[in-house]
């Protein structure tokens, strides 16, 4: 009777290995015999003799079962360690501008009348005295 339980490892429908059990061993059971042993046995009854078992074959694991091949060390090696030198950091505006980066900038004013009058209401550049207007809120 073979005893050995094989069990395929499977990776998105491709097998990727298999483990092979050949030992389990049950624990715990401790505290499931001192409840029986409370309990009287019952008599012995005469039976006729019965052959004494044979004793246990040692395992030999099933034939489809393959050890993992020995272990070989790696032959290149490993660079030696270096110390860590962390990045630089990340450069700021005046870091740019006093390292002689130019910057060109327009700027630009609409004094065309396409925005509409400012004296008449409604107009997004009327003035109302000491309030706001909508570009000045905004």
């Amino acid at each position: 009777e073979d005893l050995a339980s094989a069990f395929n490892c499977i990776k998105g429908k491709k097998e990727t290995g298999r483990v092979v059990v050949l030992r389990a061993d049950i624990t715990g059971i401790e505290d499931g015999v001192s409840e029986r042993e409370e309990k009287p046995a019952p008599p012995p009854v005469a039976a006729p003799s019965a052959p004494a078992p044979e004793p246990a074959q040692p395992f030999t694991p099933p034939p489809a079962f393959s050890p993992p091949p020995a272990f070989t060390p790696p032959t290149a090696y490993a660079p030696p360690p270096t110390a860590f030198v962390p990045p630089p950091p990340k450069p700021t505006f005046v870091d740019y501008v006093s390292g002689g980066c130019e910057i060109s900038l327009g700027v630009a004013i609409d004094f065309s009348a396409s925005n509409g009058d400012p004296r008449k209401p409604g107009a997004p550049h009327y003035f109302k005295g000491d309030d706001k207007n909508d570009y000045e809120a905004a």
